[in-house]
């Protein structure tokens, strides 16, 4: 059964469609995004179409793709420094009453260096000079040698992808390397200052160097008087694994769910660290954010409606993430108490009886100041599929078939893994 993709906004350089539900976004499969965008126009091409940002197999809406590399560093850029405006319907089970949540101080505040710019703008202030590190061939094949004690000869190919800028993936792969390179410089300059110290450090039982630059005293003349260094630090211990949905939501406090003053009635945020499960593609929330890998992440919810569904009460809300971490919006309702229609990654098995998890993509705006002779932005909405009738929810939910079977429910995010919500 063929499904028309709806095209929310288009130029030469990039492409903003309604994903429907329960489609992968790429692989070797019958159904995908980019099988689908080739069906509908056929002057495509499968590989010229590149990923700019991903969402959930079994969420829906708003998705933008590159059809030229231009096009898609741009995208992307935007979307790394966190230019992207973003807004995602969802249904909730039970009824969502913000009144009742405890009121604080909205403090969460996003440091990175595009939302500053963009706050000094709407404040009518200059904003300030931003300048970007990169990495360079020169540069990388130089950091690689100091710090790997690789020979600085020619790079090899895989080293110039890392620091390629033509297509989506090389851009992933140029940020990857310079996190990498980031990270590891670290990590070597405080292993080598943690030896210098214990090689300066008196060890219990080593002997005292002689003054006169004779034989030590006390010295080991047995022929293997080494010093003894004392053992390495043992590595952190991974986060313990969760065993139920209770321990990936973790405890719910003032802190974490709360109204703030000044906000819409109907208004509150969950502004939680998230983290990954050690061996699961899951994610839990860590009050704490204790263990590496831990980010802050902050939604905003608002309630639209409140109604039924199949018997049971449900809400509908408006989310607008903060941040962009992975199922942070499923993660984050969860936590709230809230868990998604449908969801059987988060909601368990008894979510199979629903016909989709009820998470879509409403809204999306691109900047695309970085492509030259474009410049402005690329925005699209998409329809509402959670509409109401007398109070009971009535969700459009498209069929995707592929050739000789069912495109999968809403049970198959579990089973194909995870992507990013945005």
């Amino acid at each position: 059964e063929d499904v028309d993709l709806e095209v929310l906004a288009r130029n030469e350089h990039l492409i903003m469609i309604s994903k429907p539900p329960d489609v992968r976004m790429d692989g070797d499969f019958d159904v995908t995004v980019g099988r689908l965008l080739v069906h509908n126009f056929p002057e495509l091409r499968l590989e010229d179409i590149k990923l700019v940002h991903q969402l959930d197999y079994a969420t829906s809406g708003a998705l933008l793709l590159g059809l030229t590399s231009g096009g898609a560093r741009a995208a992307s850029s935007a979307f790394e420094r966190r230019a992207v405006e973003k807004q995602y319907l969802a249904v909730v089970h039970g009824h969502v009453h913000p009144a009742s949540l405890p009121q604080r101080l909205h403090d969460f505040k996003e440091t990175r260096p595009a939302k500053r710019k963009a706050h000094a703008a709407a404040a009518g202030g200059a904003p300030p000079v931003r300048e970007r590190a990169s990495v360079t061939e020169e540069n990388f094949r130089l950091a690689r040698a100091a710090l790997e004690g690789v020979p600085a000869g020619d790079m090899t190919v895989a080293e110039r992808e890392l620091c390629g800028l033509d297509g989506f993936h090389a851009v992933r792969d140029h940020r990857r390397a310079r996190r990498y390179l980031h990270s590891f410089a670290q990590g070597r300059t405080a292993r080598q200052q943690r030896r210098l110290e214990h090689q300066s450090r008196p060890v219990e039982g080593q002997p005292e160097p002689a003054e006169d630059g004779g034989e030590a005293r006390g010295a080991d003349t047995s022929g293997d008087g080494g010093r003894q260094l004392p053992p390495p630090a043992p590595a952190p211990a991974p986060p313990p694994r969760p065993t139920s949905l209770e321990e990936l939501a973790g405890e719910r406090s003032p802190q974490t769910v709360y109204r703030a003053p000044g906000a819409a009635p109907e208004t509150f945020f969950v502004c939680v660290p998230i983290g990954e499960v050690p061996g699961d593609f899951r994610m839990r929330v860590s009050p704490q954010a204790s263990h590496p890998g831990d980010r802050a992440a902050c939604t905003e919810v608002e309630v639209l409606q409140r109604g039924t569904y199949m018997g049971g009460p449900v809400t509908k809300v408006l989310l607008k993430p903060t941040t962009g971490r992975r199922h942070q919006l499923r993660v984050h309702l969860l936590h709230a108490g809230h868990v998604i229609v449908g969801d059987t990654t988060y909601g368990g098995r008894e979510q199979d009886a629903y016909p989709r998890m009820m998470l879509h993509a409403w809204t999306l705006r691109v900047p695309l100041d970085g492509l030259e002779g474009v410049g402005g932005c690329l925005q699209g909405r998409t329809q509402d599929p959670f509409g109401f009738v007398r109070g009971e929810l009535t969700p459009h939910v498209p069929v995707v078939r592929a050739r000789g079977g069912a495109g999968g429910g809403a049970g198959d995010a579990e089973r194909w893994g995870a992507a990013v919500e945005g």
